[in-house]
Protein backbone atom coordinates (compact mmCIF):
# COMPACT_ATOMS: atom_id res chain seq x y z
CA UNK A 1 0.00 0.00 0.00
CA UNK A 2 3.40 2.31 0.42
CA UNK A 3 4.30 2.08 -3.11
CA UNK A 4 0.78 3.01 -4.52
CA UNK A 5 0.71 5.68 -1.61
CA UNK A 6 4.26 6.87 -3.05
CA UNK A 7 2.95 6.42 -7.12
CA UNK A 8 -0.14 8.46 -5.77
CA UNK A 9 1.53 12.20 -6.51
CA UNK A 10 -0.47 13.33 -3.45
CA UNK A 11 1.84 15.21 -0.48
CA UNK A 12 1.27 12.40 2.80
CA UNK A 13 2.75 13.06 5.87
CA UNK A 14 5.16 10.30 7.33
CA UNK A 15 3.05 9.43 10.53
CA UNK A 16 -0.22 8.95 7.74
CA UNK A 17 2.57 6.33 6.06
CA UNK A 18 3.31 4.41 8.57
CA UNK A 19 -0.11 3.54 9.54
CA UNK A 20 -2.15 1.72 6.90
CA UNK A 21 -5.33 2.15 8.41
CA UNK A 22 -4.99 5.91 7.86
CA UNK A 23 -3.24 5.54 4.14
CA UNK A 24 -5.99 3.26 2.58
CA UNK A 25 -7.96 6.93 1.55
CA UNK A 26 -5.17 7.95 -0.10
CA UNK A 27 -4.71 5.02 -2.03
CA UNK A 28 -8.34 4.53 -1.94
CA UNK A 29 -8.52 7.92 -4.19
CA UNK A 30 -5.83 6.99 -6.72
CA UNK A 31 -7.93 3.67 -7.45
CA UNK A 32 -11.16 5.28 -7.97
CA UNK A 33 -9.26 7.63 -10.34
CA UNK A 34 -6.80 5.48 -12.54
CA UNK A 35 -8.76 2.30 -12.39
CA UNK A 36 -12.62 3.85 -12.31
CA UNK A 37 -12.23 6.76 -14.11
CA UNK A 38 -13.38 9.23 -11.50
CA UNK A 39 -12.42 12.41 -11.83
CA UNK A 40 -14.67 14.89 -9.89
CA UNK A 41 -12.03 16.25 -7.43
CA UNK A 42 -14.25 16.89 -4.85
CA UNK A 43 -15.16 13.03 -5.02
CA UNK A 44 -11.53 12.05 -4.94
CA UNK A 45 -10.83 14.81 -1.92
CA UNK A 46 -13.71 12.91 -0.17
CA UNK A 47 -11.89 9.43 -0.53
CA UNK A 48 -8.62 11.02 -0.11
CA UNK A 49 -9.32 12.65 3.36
CA UNK A 50 -12.42 10.36 4.50
CA UNK A 51 -9.63 9.07 7.29
CA UNK A 52 -7.97 12.22 9.26
CA UNK A 53 -10.70 14.84 7.50
CA UNK A 54 -8.72 18.03 6.75
CA UNK A 55 -9.27 21.85 7.42
CA UNK A 56 -12.44 23.63 5.30
CA UNK A 57 -13.73 20.55 4.28
CA UNK A 58 -17.42 20.59 2.17
CA UNK A 59 -20.20 18.92 3.13
CA UNK A 60 -19.24 15.86 0.97
CA UNK A 61 -16.08 15.67 2.92
CA UNK A 62 -17.84 15.40 6.79
CA UNK A 63 -20.63 13.54 5.38
CA UNK A 64 -17.97 10.89 4.44
CA UNK A 65 -15.83 11.32 7.29
CA UNK A 66 -18.24 10.93 9.49
CA UNK A 67 -20.05 8.31 7.92
CA UNK A 68 -16.64 5.60 7.87
CA UNK A 69 -16.27 6.67 11.86
CA UNK A 70 -19.62 5.42 12.88
CA UNK A 71 -20.33 2.87 9.95
CA UNK A 72 -21.86 0.08 11.80
CA UNK A 73 -19.00 -2.82 11.29
CA UNK A 74 -16.95 -0.29 13.79
CA UNK A 75 -16.62 -1.80 17.55
CA UNK A 76 -14.92 0.30 19.46
CA UNK A 77 -16.15 0.96 23.01
CA UNK A 78 -18.15 4.04 23.13
CA UNK A 79 -19.26 3.67 19.77
CA UNK A 80 -22.94 3.03 20.34
CA UNK A 81 -23.28 6.24 22.67
CA UNK A 82 -20.98 7.98 20.25
CA UNK A 83 -23.47 6.78 17.01
CA UNK A 84 -26.79 8.05 19.11
CA UNK A 85 -24.89 11.09 20.33
CA UNK A 86 -23.87 11.82 16.32
CA UNK A 87 -27.47 10.89 14.59
CA UNK A 88 -29.11 13.70 17.58
CA UNK A 89 -26.51 15.98 16.13
CA UNK A 90 -27.04 15.37 12.68
CA UNK A 91 -31.08 15.82 13.48
CA UNK A 92 -31.03 18.49 15.92
CA UNK A 93 -27.95 20.59 15.56
CA UNK A 94 -26.62 20.04 12.20
CA UNK A 95 -23.83 18.55 9.94
CA UNK A 96 -21.02 20.52 11.88
CA UNK A 97 -21.95 19.47 15.23
CA UNK A 98 -21.94 15.74 14.67
CA UNK A 99 -18.29 16.51 13.14
CA UNK A 100 -16.77 17.96 15.94
CA UNK A 101 -18.14 15.23 17.92
CA UNK A 102 -16.41 12.58 15.57
CA UNK A 103 -13.34 14.82 15.23
CA UNK A 104 -12.96 14.73 19.02
CA UNK A 105 -13.43 11.07 19.33
CA UNK A 106 -10.84 10.48 16.40
CA UNK A 107 -8.54 12.80 18.79
CA UNK A 108 -8.69 10.91 21.48
CA UNK A 109 -8.47 7.33 20.00
CA UNK A 110 -5.52 8.54 18.06
CA UNK A 111 -3.93 9.99 20.88
CA UNK A 112 -4.04 6.69 22.31
CA UNK A 113 -2.82 4.83 19.93
CA UNK A 114 -0.10 6.94 19.94
CA UNK A 115 -0.30 8.19 16.11
CA UNK A 116 0.98 11.41 15.47
CA UNK A 117 -1.97 13.74 14.60
CA UNK A 118 0.49 16.25 13.30
CA UNK A 119 -1.95 19.41 13.04
CA UNK A 120 -4.77 18.04 11.04
CA UNK A 121 -7.69 17.01 13.52
CA UNK A 122 -6.35 19.50 16.07
CA UNK A 123 -6.76 22.25 13.01
CA UNK A 124 -10.68 21.12 12.60
CA UNK A 125 -11.41 20.86 16.25
CA UNK A 126 -10.22 24.11 17.16
CA UNK A 127 -12.16 25.45 14.04
CA UNK A 128 -15.30 23.68 14.63
CA UNK A 129 -15.25 24.75 18.09
CA UNK A 130 -14.78 28.64 17.04
CA UNK A 131 -17.82 28.87 14.74
CA UNK A 132 -20.25 26.70 17.00
CA UNK A 133 -19.13 28.67 20.04
CA UNK A 134 -17.71 24.86 21.80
Amino acid sequence: MQNAAAASGFKIRTAVLEKEGLLHGHVSAVIARRVFGIADVRIISAIRHHTLGRPKMNALEKIIFISDYIEPMRNFEGIETLRRKVYEALFSDGLDHALLLVVRDKIRSLTQLKIDLEKTLPEIEKSLAEKLNM
